[in-house]
């Protein structure tokens, strides 16, 4: 469908509209480069730099040198990767997430008015997608852009569309905002996507032990490190995040727009990170996630008799009840 909008694939029957207009009246160059297009695999040109890969059709557009560079620049602060730190560098010396986000400054090199997405975020670890996705509703603001998102992910669907389509068999049986598809879903197969009230009640008779994410102990690090040390550690792990606390407990997480160094060099890791609530591992699942909801808090860290043991992240539970 995606591959339709942009005519990779032309269309056995019917029309595409954009903005009234027939796309195939349209020269498909012209179209193309007037479309960004985000794919879950990212495709970055392991060969290019960062720099390299966003500017690459800018380049071929004929862009100046100097425009170009301000725009490179422009979007990799967009997408929350500093620029002086991730022009230069090849796809291979990236982390997943990041990779993710030099596709996304990628797609917004020519300043199109239409972004398609597919599934960008689907290849991520739980608490990363969370990251991006509350990144990418900050920088759809900026943009006021027209996406078209695909997702197997109602959540996510909901979390960050204006109005959800519904794709059933090929044929598209529903439309709305998600407030619409929630209180009418106008078809059995609409609500099953979401009636979750059966599921919910499951969480009354786990504990967070069973639904927590494990911690990965390389991304907990000292809170009394400095920030260019914590920096260069994330750097070099390929993290997307770290978590930080001391002696087995973790008491935040911080991100790596986190430890840019706005207060100076002598600023410590643990003044940088973001607090987190804490459950025993014995806590049931449904108490938990109602005093996160409570607080406002959409990750959670769950700690053991040997410290903290694993993270719970709010979106990822609903997924798997979804």
């Amino acid at each position: 469908m995606l591959r339709m909008v942009n005519r990779l694939v032309e269309p056995d029957e019917g029309r595409i509209l954009i903005n009234g207009e027939d796309i195939t009246l349209l020269d498909p160059v012209d179209l193309r480069r007037n479309i960004g297009y985000v794919i879950q695999n990212i495709g970055l040109f392991p060969h290019l730099t960062v720099s390299g890969n966003i500017g690459l059709v800018p380049t071929l557009a004929g862009m100046p040198g100097g425009l170009l560079q301000e725009r490179i620049r422009h979007l990799l602060s967009l997408v929350k990767l500093p620029p002086e730190l991730f022009m230069d560098r090849y796809p291979r010396e990236l982390s997943g997430g990041q990779q993710q986000r030099v596709g996304l400054a990628r797609s917004l090199a020519m300043d199109p008015p239409l972004l398609l997405m597919d599934e960008p975020f689907g290849a991520l670890d739980p608490v990363l997608r969370h990251q991006l996705q509350q990144e990418f509703l900050g920088i759809r603001k900026q943009l006021n852009k027209t996406i078209l998102f695909v997702t197997h992910d109602v959540e996510e669907a909901f979390r960050l569309g204006d109005r959800v389509g519904v794709v059933n068999e090929g044929k598209l049986i529903r439309v709305g905002t998600p407030e619409d598809l929630i209180m009418n879903p106008g078809s059995s197969a609409v609500a099953s996507l979401i009636s979750v009230e059966q599921k919910m009640r499951y969480l009354d008779h786990l504990s967070v032990k069973a639904m927590m994410i494990p911690i990965d102990p390389s991304h907990i690090l000292d809170g009394d490190l400095f920030i260019d040390n914590a920096r260069e550690i994330m750097m070099a792990s390929h993290a997307d995040y770290i978590l930080t606390g001391r002696e087995g407990v973790v008491e935040g997480i911080a991100y790596p727009h986190d430890l840019l160094p706005a207060g100076g060099k002598d600023v410590r890791l643990a003044g940088q990170a973001h607090k987190l609530p804490v459950f025993d591992s014995s806590t049931i699942a449904s108490e938990a996630l109602s005093d996160m909801k409570r607080q406002g808090a959409s990750i959670a860290l769950v700690s053991g008799p040997g410290g903290t043991t694993g993270l719970l992240v709010m979106d990822e539970i609903v997924r798997l009840l979804l």
